[in-house]
């Protein structure tokens, strides 16, 4: 008999994943009920952090949504960020709000260290059923979809861990448009940073039991500066002026600047050492969990999650033991990664498109790390294909501002996983090409290590298009 988790680890997740049923049934808002501490606000004088405040708003049929006005979590939104400077993994944060009054105009804060950052906000429609607002699984992204149709689930499924509504099939639905995140930079030396104001606007649905969310807009941006030193002034008195750094759309440049205008562009890139393997593990499922709060319904969902534990706990150790025996084929194709001139395949791809330089000053380094080179499991049983990703960051050096910052993927596809779990999939971005599969056979055979190689390579030049395309 095998024990698929001691107690003390089995408890630890069902206490976890109950909390969580019980954080779903009385809905999670996205402002804390607390302004800056004053702690804090001695930490951002102190240079320490900054102070990071942008508006939110959000109307429904013409009447603007105060944060502090709803405690119906299906007509608020929701935020994840990422450090793109350590690659973390995005995660659902709970902003603060400069002041009560500040609040109730849509102003929210964030206590942040220097770095650039991702961010994603989901509009209102997460909650319901039908949702308004719901997860791609294949294609790893949050969408809105802008037809109200009085359909259950929408095709999809309810996920506990993610808290949202899974669409699971090949293609999204029709009316299923992406919803973009963005990107904002922290500077060193800064007490107070406006990234801008986020708006959007929303219609009512009918639904069983009253008015759901039938369709949101695409979030604008804009700008009002004497606003945002108005509310500094008045909630942080003593941090100086406001600097403004207006958020981006993820994946492009925030000064709209084409590559070919750029001048002379340095290329600085580390290339991976060893190659990795990968298997999907858990995969992301159906909760069956039921609504409501009678002691019957308690034990069903405590035993369901307990079940949904298990099987996840089994799937993970699979793919543990996987790796484990693909082991010294990855070893033995690391061997070739050194024949590989990582910088020359990549920048000859650009050369077309901007001026590259090897000496003297100039003015922009495009830095390009490799957090991701490994051979994944296929959609196809026993075939493993190249999974490559490339974070860029485009920097003006002489002012140390960030001009373009994504991470970019060569693969086949994305597995259907939680999104929060481990990776950064809400912000890598797939490149339009995808790798080929190969059988295990082949990797591991003898001509594993020029296959290695080939695709690669090709993975270099669909990405430097990308990054092309991208400050065009």
């Amino acid at each position: 008999m095998v024990c698929l988790l001691d107690l003390s680890r089995r408890a630890q997740i069902l206490t976890a994943l109950w909390l969580l049923v019980l954080g779903l049934a009385s809905g999670v808002s996205g402002v804390s009920a607390q302004p800056l501490p004053t702690a804090d606000l001695d930490r951002v004088k102190a240079g320490q952090f900054a102070a990071v405040m942008f508006q939110l708003k959000t109307s429904i049929n013409g009447k603007v949504v105060s944060p502090r006005d709803t405690g119906d979590s299906n007509r608020s939104t929701r935020l994840y960020l990422a450090n793109l400077s350590e690659r973390n993994p995005p995660r659902l944060i709970s902003a603060s709000f400069p002041s009560k009054a500040a609040a109730a105009e849509g102003w929210r804060q964030l206590l942040l260290p220097p770095g650039t950052y991702y961010l994603l906000v989901l509009p209102p429609g997460l909650d319901q059923n039908p949702p308004a607002v719901a997860f791609h699984a294949p294609s790893a992204r949050f969408g809105r979809l802008t037809q109200y149709k009085f359909e259950p689930a929408r095709g999809g499924f309810w996920s506990l861990e993610l808290r949202a509504y899974v669409l699971a099939s090949a293609s999204p639905p029709d009316d299923f448009r992406e919803l973009p995140g963005f990107w904002f930079q922290v500077p060193n030396s800064t007490l107070v940073v406006y990234l801008g104001t986020l708006s959007t606007a929303c219609t009512d649905g009918r639904g069983l039991f009253g008015s759901l969310i039938d369709a949101c807009s695409d979030f604008s941006v804009s700008l009002d500066q004497d606003a945002a030193q108005r509310v500094s002034a008045l909630a942080m008195p003593g941090t100086g002026p406001v600097q403004t750094e207006q958020m981006a759309l993820y994946g492009k440049a925030r000064d709209g600047l084409p590559l070919r205008e750029r001048g002379t562009v340095k290329v600085l890139m580390q290339p991976p050492a060893t190659l990795a393997a990968a298997f999907t593990g858990a995969k992301i499922a159906s909760s069956d969990v039921l609504q409501g709060a009678s002691r019957e319904i308690a034990v069903y969902n405590l035993l369901a999650i307990a079940s949904e534990a298990a099987v996840r706990a089994a799937a993970q150790r699979k793919a543990e033991q996987q790796v484990a025996q693909v082991q010294p084929c990855m070893a033995q194709l690391s061997g070739a990664l050194s024949a590989i001139d990582y910088t020359s395949q990549f920048t000859d791809a650009l050369a077309q498109a901007v001026r590259l330089g090897d000496s003297g000053p100039t003015p922009l380094q495009l830095t390009i790390s490799a957090p991701t080179l490994q051979l994944r499991e296929s959609s196809r049983p026993h075939y493993l294909a190249l999974e490559l990703g490339l974070q860029l960051r485009l920097e003006n050096l002489d002012s140390k501002r960030t001009v373009y910052e994504s991470l970019l993927l060569y693969a086949e596809g994305f597995p259907v996983q939680n999104p929060l779990d481990k990776r950064a999939r809400l912000y890598e971005r797939l490149v339009p090409q995808r790798a080929q599969p190969r059988l295990m056979e082949e990797w591991c055979g003898a001509t594993g290590g020029e296959l290695l190689k080939e695709d690669i390579e090709t993975g270099l030049k669909h990405i430097a298009a990308q990054v092309v395309k991208d400050l065009e």
